[in-house]
């Protein structure tokens, strides 16, 4: 188990440091940016509850402790007022990211650190968790859970669209759910013991999914925390390797291995005022001291996971501000 951290260059130009986690994710990504600053998911699940959860309570200063990310203001950002927090935020600009380690696919289903702060922008989940480990709905706007633990009825968002402008529906979860399953699917891992739960579902119309089991499935959230819907035209077409189409808060632009991932504002995303960025330029690194001069020298807004003494050296620099998501658990 290891803490993670956040590193932001230009920090006293920034508000972040006054907001939460997510928070901080909304303003740097999106609404669903837990993959951006997210490693695995949480280890365990919290009781279920059977209808979306209240609002988290107000935000609280971030931590600031070694083992690290980064990030900055990036350029052409205005400032606006927002329900998330007290004070301003930035809005526009193209946000420049660098991780070390490159994607090994761009098939989302597929779990780790770097997919995570790729693929996640482009691909969602039908929940996830706030920083409490309460349930959040995201694709899935309510749900209604058995007595017993053997079914759940996902009541889907209406009005979302996939980047190519086709709407989001029941048959997209009944197909990743059946594609998470696909023994030829090298990178399901993660997703395909759970997917496999199901015996059976109804889809009594197109915003509703029952999924039915024949035992207590009392981890299905961290299942469907875990389960990105991927778009179907997309991953069965002749363009699977080579593009990602999703209904997130970024849309893909492209993908140069072993040099960047770039993104772009997803203007029809289905949260409205999300996301705050016009876009994410991720820069791919073979080494963490590259990565931190890069930093250094002001090519990078955001550096993710630097090494602990560079963290500790730069924390106390004031053009820095380093942020730990050490609530997140493994990676």
């Amino acid at each position: 188990m290891l803490n993670r951290n956040s590193f932001t260059r230009g920090g006293k130009q920034r508000t972040l440091s006054t907001l939460s986690r997510r928070s901080a994710l909304a303003m740097l990504i999106s609404a669903t940016g837990a993959g951006l600053l997210a490693a695995c998911g949480p280890a365990g699940a919290p009781s279920a509850p059977t209808s979306p959860p209240a609002a988290p309570p107000p935000p609280t200063a971030a931590a600031a402790q070694p083992a690290a990310t980064t990030a900055a203001v990036p350029a052409g950002a205005t400032t606006v007022s927002t329900t998330t927090s007290q004070q301003a935020v930035k809005t526009g600009g193209t946000l420049r990211w660098g991780q070390v380690g490159d994607l090994v696919t761009i098939d989302a289903i597929l779990w780790s650190p770097v997919s995570n702060n790729t693929l996640g922008q482009v691909n969602e989940m039908l929940i996830d968790y706030d920083d409490d480990l309460k349930l959040m709905p995201r694709l899935a706007e309510s749900w209604e859970q058995s007595s017993d633990n053997t079914s759940i009825k996902l009541n889907l968002r209406k009005g979302v669209q996939f980047h190519t402008g086709r709407e989001f529906t029941s048959a997209d979860v009944e197909y990743n759910i059946l594609r998470a399953r696909d023994p030829k699917n090298p990178f399901a891992a993660v997703v395909a013991v759970g997917s496999t739960w199901w015996t059976s579902w109804d889809k009594p119309d197109k915003y509703t999914i029952i999924l039915k089991s024949d035992k207590p499935r009392p981890g299905v959230f961290d299942f469907l925390q875990y389960l990105r819907i991927l778009d179907k035209d997309t991953m069965d077409g002749p363009d699977a390797t080579t593009k990602v189409v999703g209904t997130g808060a970024f849309k893909f632009v492209e993908w140069v291995p072993g040099d960047h991932f770039t993104l772009v504002k997803n203007p029809n995303y289905w949260e409205s005022g999300h996301p705050y960025l016009d876009g994410v330029n991720v820069s791919i690194f073979r080494d963490a001291q590259a990565m931190v001069a890069a930093l250094e020298s002001g090519t990078l807004d955001v550096a993710d996971l630097v090494p602990i003494p560079d963290a500790d050296r730069l924390r106390n620099d004031s053009k820095y501000k380093l942020y730990q998501t050490h609530d997140l658990g493994q990676y």
